[in-house]
């Protein structure tokens, strides 16, 4: 799991998670469709994420740092539940002077 996964797997709920995940998906593009279903599996909170951006040939980009796979025309992308870690999110975000953190 890279560092970025890694961030959003510590977000504790859907409200962080579409925030960090939607600050991610900005530096490649503005955010044409982002939906954020949880699931409980075995107690385990989760949540899939469905992606796409306007412009389909950053979607490459995005879907390599994210690790999402395609359904469809989506990138898809399932998550845990967690905490959020600030310090390591702008650690992992340092590349992409484009993306500005909030907290």
């Amino acid at each position: 799991m890279n560092s970025i996964a890694a961030t959003l797997a510590d977000c504790d709920d859907v409200q962080s998670l579409a925030t960090t995940l939607a600050q991610v998906c900005a530096a490649f593009g503005p955010v044409a469709y982002l939906r954020i279903m949880t699931l409980s599996n075995r107690g385990q909170r989760e949540a899939l994420c469905f992606i796409q951006l306007t412009t389909r040939a950053n979607e490459a980009g995005l879907a390599a740092l994210l690790q999402a796979t395609w359904v469809d025309d989506f990138l898809t992308l399932r998550v845990p539940l967690g905490g959020v870690d600030h310090a390591l999110l702008a650690q992992s975000l340092a590349p992409y002077p484009g993306v500005a953190m909030t907290k």
